[in-house]
């Protein structure tokens, strides 16, 4: 007996004018003025608060790899790492756990004797 193959019709791609109305994660470079947009994810996964967000270790590993597979570097808020705010604007999340919408810089630690 021959095994029957089954093909199923084909997702439904989404749109460009139907995920401008998700709200987005927005990854920008630190050293870039606020025009400079390095990364963007539709935030399509519901949170426990209702917004709406994104895996973390999949933003992390995206920025990670754009930034020369610098898996060292960390989320925040704000683009100025040494503030006086970036203990309460780094973001510590857990790898399954979502990031929320918004806008974030990707920060890569100085290397050793800098």
């Amino acid at each position: 007996m021959a095994a029957s193959l089954v093909l199923k019709e084909p997702y439904t791609a989404v749109t460009s004018s139907h995920s401008d109305s998700w709200p987005n994660i927005s990854i920008r470079h630190p050293g870039y003025t606020l025009q400079n947009e390095l990364l963007r994810f539709s935030a399509t996964d519901r949170t426990s608060a209702g917004t709406y967000g994104v895996q973390y270790a999949v933003i992390h590993t995206a920025c990670a790899i754009v930034a020369d597979s610098r898996f060292d570097g960390y989320l925040s808020k704000s683009a100025e790492p040494t503030d006086t705010t970036e203990t309460q604007s780094r973001i510590h999340l857990g790898d399954n756990e979502l990031l929320d919408s918004g806008t974030y810089f990707f920060h890569v630690p100085a290397p050793q004797g800098m």
